[in-house]
């Protein structure tokens, strides 16, 4: 098997990741909000969202899929040794979160995929943190205090981006800068398959954000809190 030279073409392969997971989402957001509205799967307004009219809310299936396509063809675990994990993990949480936005299921169940989902990527991945650089004097953290402290952090942020889904282009913008500032940083530091996937899922991000500004036509809606 073939695999890209980044060596010499590193930035044009980010480029044509984040443009291609773009162009899947712009192409299909349209045919996931079509059949949203066929079958009536639509986020209604209540008291934390600012949205008034109602909206389809599964603009997480376009995301996911861009996502998911164009690393695996641009075969990221190549470069990414916990890319496996980094997938179990997320595919965890759609699934979750589309059963929900379907039928409804309890939140302790919902919080407990998340929790799972925290542990793959901290344990099976390593993805963790381990030093805070002399932040309130602390330093290189223990492997304990590290596993608990990193698992505690993504749970929290996917809950946080979850309660901002229902303002217009807000979970979307945030996302799309978030994911490209870090992508940008890893690219500087030569992680290569970090910054691979923080502009696939930039790019896919902001193919959904076409949809999502005000007015919004859609809301990612996976996973929901």
């Amino acid at each position: 098997m073939k695999y890209f030279d980044l060596s010499q073409s590193v930035v044009y392969i980010y480029i044509a990741m984040f443009l291609l997971a773009m162009g899947i989402t712009i192409f299909s957001i349209p045919n996931i909000i079509f059949v949203a509205k066929k079958k009536r799967l639509l986020d209604k307004p209540d008291h934390r969202k600012k949205h008034v009219n109602v909206t389809p809310n599964l603009g997480g299936i376009g995301i996911f899929s861009a996502f998911i396509f164009v690393a695996s063809i641009f075969n990221v675990g190549f470069y990414f040794t916990g890319w496996n994990c980094i997938l179990g993990a997320s595919f965890l949480l759609f699934v979750t979160g589309l059963k929900d936005d379907l039928v409804a299921i309890d939140p302790y169940k919902k919080f407990l995929a998340q929790l799972v989902a925290a542990i793959i990527v901290v344990y099976l991945a390593g993805i963790r943190l381990e030093n805070l650089q002399g932040f309130l004097g602390i330093h290189q953290l223990p492997y304990l205090v590290s596993f608990l402290l990193s698992v505690v952090g993504i749970t929290f942020v996917t809950n946080a981006f979850n309660l901002i889904d229902g303002v217009d282009g807000l979970a979307g913008s945030l996302s799309m800068l978030l994911f490209t500032f870090l992508g940008v940083l890893f690219a500087i530091n030569k992680n290569i398959g970090s910054a691979m996937l923080c502009f696939t899922i930039a790019g896919a991000v902001a193919g959904f954000l076409r949809y999502n500004i005000a007015p919004a036509k859609i809301f990612m809606g996976i996973p929901d809190p």
